[in-house]
């Protein structure tokens, strides 16, 4: 591709993905890891660290097809489409990393839910206490992504995503994404099980998730049998 890189070899065995200068740079623990120096940008998501590579203008790359077919077909099997300037690409990327990461939340959500609702799990004191922890972690990083870059809860954030996200009460940009509507029903879920969001250990997450509930979209198209029904306790003590 022409690109001059440094590969660096990580051991999980001996713990390199859970060393401090590690997490720094991919906060879930998770490889492969692109450090960009020039552009002073980190990416942890392997789809969006193809795209970087083919769409900004700084490296020469070629990962896409050259047949104006088959790029489309690429482009729609990686779920995004190409941005022309590279500022739109960078909210773009940010948005598809937003996007691929609401699924860490749902799987966080889904082991929880296994584990309270196990015969036998439901009763161990450290099954429970390890989903909680693993569920609030989780919830943090999201708090990060909507917290004013200055708070260490954001300290993880890259430069591209503090550009993208500092001012903004939306997960990528000044405006309602998808990203917003992948994470949004997930939070709902959370709270119907009786997630106690306004605890005050997530300010913004919990703020994000009341202004999602005040837009009339939302209003109506809440779940009937949530307005007639109080919210359930199965999370309440997570």
């Amino acid at each position: 591709m022409g690109i001059t890189h440094r590969v660096e070899i990580l051991d999980a065995g001996r713990g390199d993905l859970k060393s401090a200068h590690f997490r720094a740079l991919s906060p879930r623990g998770k490889v492969p890891v692109l450090v960009d120096h020039v552009n002073n940008t980190t990416l942890a998501e392997s789809q969006a660290i193809l795209v970087y590579l083919e769409t900004a203008s700084t490296f020469p790359a070629a990962i896409l097809p050259s047949s104006p077919m088959l790029r489309a077909a690429a482009l729609v099997r990686m779920r995004r489409t190409r941005a022309r300037s590279l500022a739109l690409f960078l909210t773009l990327l940010v948005l598809q990393m937003r996007m691929n990461e609401s699924t860490y939340l749902a799987g966080v959500f889904r082991e929880a839910r296994r584990v309270l609702t196990s015969d036998t799990e439901k009763t161990d004191g450290a099954a429970v206490a390890g989903v909680a922890a693993t569920l609030r972690e989780e919830l943090q990083r999201w708090e990060g992504y909507l917290a004013s870059p200055s708070s260490p809860s954001a300290a993880s954030l890259s430069s591209l995503e503090r550009s993208s996200d500092q001012r903004n009460p939306w997960l990528v940009g000044f405006d309602l994404s998808a990203a917003d509507a992948f994470l949004f029903p997930w939070l709902a879920l959370l709270v119907r099980m009786g997630f106690r969001l306004d605890d005050g250990t997530l300010p913004h997450l919990a703020a994000y998730y009341h202004r999602l509930c005040d837009r009339p979209s939302i209003v109506k198209s809440w779940p009937p049998h949530w307005l007639t029904s109080p919210p359930q306790t199965l999370f309440a003590a997570l």
